[in-house]
């Protein structure tokens, strides 16, 4: 698994739904739902 910081630019494999394949870390945490 890679580490990720808080600031961090993460480019993804594939497009996410909204159509970006940039993201911007913003919150570190475990979401289960």
């Amino acid at each position: 698994m890679t580490d990720y910081s808080l600031g961090d630019i993460i480019t993804l494999k594939k497009k996410h739904p909204c159509g970006e394949v940039i993201w911007r870390v913003d919150r570190i945490g475990a979401d289960i739902g």
